[in-house]
């Protein structure tokens, strides 16, 4: 990160780290700045899941908005949040800052410098 200059402490939204991750991409071109779309977590929005979730990165689908008295469930799949995090990832998928295919050896990848950034 310091030989990017980028600081990521202010980062509090996921497209922030767009120009970071474009920087990776121009200055890297052997390497894939993210092993993986990161999983969209309900929690930042002050959601709490209550259900286990789809696997696969998904997380939870249900949840209720925990600065809401009502507490009533509903859809994170069909909220604006979850539509802007998906086209965020579609658009960094794009551009080639996610790896385009499955890794079935990731962690060797990883370890071995192919990515910059994890998450799961």
């Amino acid at each position: 990160m310091t030989k990017y200059n980028f600081d990521w402490k202010p980062v509090t939204k996921w497209e922030e780290l767009t120009p970071f991750l474009e920087n990776i991409k121009q200055g890297e071109p052997d390497i894939i700045p993210w092993a993986a779309a990161p999983p969209f977590r309900p929690e930042i929005y002050h959601w709490d899941p209550i259900d286990e979730g789809l696997g696969g990165g998904m997380g939870s689908i249900i949840a209720v908005n925990a600065l809401e008295p009502d507490l009533k469930a509903f859809n994170v799949s069909e909220t604006p949040e979850f539509k802007q995090f998906v086209e965020l990832m579609h658009q960094w998928y794009l551009a080639g800052y996610i790896a385009k295919e499955a890794d079935p050896d990731a962690l060797s990848s990883w370890k071995a410098g192919k990515y910059v950034l994890w998450s799961t």
